[in-house]
């Protein structure tokens, strides 16, 4: 049996072409150990290992910070939450956070668009002390130019640009999409695989990993296989397919 990526779900997946190739290869691999494998701890660890890898290569894409990441400074494990469950509240977050955003926010950034050290602005007041209030300035007069429904609101004393927090960017909106397509369904399967996985990571015993999964009696292995399958196919749309003759 092949398999492929159900195009009909969603697939928690926004990178290159390089990134689907090293998540495709993942699959496989898992798959191949569901296939040939006879030990339920194995086959449940193989599962949660590629789903929680995919997870947070998800998540790190999100943040856009996957292009920061390698093997030598991977960013999944040292930057994001350190256990499955940190994850899965991260991304449901996220989501929740970007819907509570403004979708039209001002193409200008109103930071000035400059970002520099702290011996650097302290040399700039030093040496140009009206530097940083002129081009405040500009950057005022340049926002109202370009956002024309704004100056009524600044000349009336609106608080526009004050130096009030300032409203957060939104994630990328074919990122969200992709996210907000993730069900509770979904996140109910991954808490299900990561109490399995957390059984498996203490005990040798098929019966005690199986009892997590809600199985028990003869056709431990068989059942946990069909499990791991379904999962896969709920979190990571791999749907299995007949190979090409």
């Amino acid at each position: 049996m092949g398999w492929a990526f159900d195009d009909k779900r969603i697939v928690p997946f926004f990178g290159s072409e390089s990134d689907r190739d090293t998540m495709k290869d993942l699959v496989a691999h898992c798959l191949k150990v569901l296939d040939e494998g006879t030990s339920v701890r194995q086959m449940v660890l193989e599962t949660w290992l590629t789903v929680d890898y995919s997870l947070r290569e998800f998540l790190l894409s999100g943040f856009e910070l996957g292009r920061f990441s390698d093997d030598d400074f991977d960013l999944g494990y040292s930057l994001l939450p350190s256990g499955f469950e940190g994850c899965l509240r991260l991304l449901r977050k996220a989501v929740k956070h970007n819907e509570s955003l403004p979708l039209d926010l001002p193409k200008v950034d109103r930071a000035g668009g400059f970002r520099a050290s702290a011996e650097f602005w302290r040399f700039v007041n030093d040496r140009y002390p009206q530097l940083t209030s002129q081009i405040e300035a500009a950057r005022r007069d340049f926002v109202i130019e370009q956002n024309p429904d704004v100056a009524g609101h600044v000349a009336n004393g609106g608080g526009y640009f004050t130096r009030e927090p300032e409203v957060a960017a939104r994630m990328n909106a074919e990122w969200c999409a992709v996210a907000d397509g993730l069900d509770e369904d979904w996140f109910k399967r991954a808490r299900r695989l990561n109490g399995a996985r957390n059984v498996a990571t203490h005990s040798f015993r098929a019966e005690e990993v199986a009892r997590k999964l809600g199985f028990c009696g003869p056709h431990l292995v068989s059942a946990t296989r069909e499990e791991c399958l379904s999962l896969l196919e709920t979190l990571l749309a791999v749907s299995r397919c007949p190979r090409d003759e």
